[in-house]
């Protein structure tokens, strides 16, 4: 069986990475996600930190809690592709302000 929480966990780590790497590059108003625009704006990078923790740990709890396989890898995906998502804003953001 695939240990989804791996997958999940990392695809979660590469958004948080990228974004403390990325937005002292570009700057907060590249961000698309308006809680963490604004957390970032308000505390700085430790409340990033903090919300992606627990989003993450939401995640892993609720794919955890599914016990059909077909649902429990659907909701793994979801979970991989946000952060894959996010991950790919962070990177296409440094990309197009001509600064990465």
């Amino acid at each position: 069986m695939i240990k989804w929480g791996i997958f999940i966990t990392a695809a979660m780590s590469a958004d948080l990475i990228t974004f403390a790497l990325f937005v002292p590059l570009v700057g907060i108003q590249a961000e698309l996600n308006p809680i963490m625009a604004m957390g970032y704006s308000t505390y700085g990078v430790g409340i990033v930190f903090l919300l992606k923790l627990v989003v993450t740990i939401t995640i892993l709890l609720l794919v955890a809690r599914v016990e059909r396989v077909h649902f429990k890898t659907f909701a793994a995906c979801l979970g991989i592709a946000f952060g894959l998502l996010g991950t790919f804003g962070n990177v296409t953001a440094a990309i197009a302000s001509g600064r990465l």
